[in-house]
């Protein structure tokens, strides 16, 4: 440890300083594990959604109404944003 002036309570908190410093990066590590993690399955549920939807209208034809969220460019994004976290 750096040689700090004022004695044994001024390297306690300077220690203290550094884990807290570690807690934050563990902590930042940690959220963008779980986000990935939750990104993953998100995704997941959309492409299932759009394939479930497919199939419907493979079997209504022109009788199923559009459904306005599930158009080209919002999926046309979500792939691109995918396709650069890759």
């Amino acid at each position: 440890m750096p040689n700090v002036k004022g004695g044994p309570f001024a390297r306690v908190m300077l220690g203290a300083g550094r884990g807290s410093k570690q807690a934050e990066i563990s902590r930042n590590q940690l959220m963008g594990r779980q986000w990935a993690k939750r990104e993953t399955q998100i995704l997941s549920v959309i492409e299932s959604t759009v394939g479930k939807v497919g199939d419907l209208q493979a079997i209504a034809g022109k009788a199923m109404p559009e459904i306005p969220s599930l158009d080209m460019p919002l999926l046309e994004s979500t792939v691109e944003v995918e396709r650069k976290a890759s």
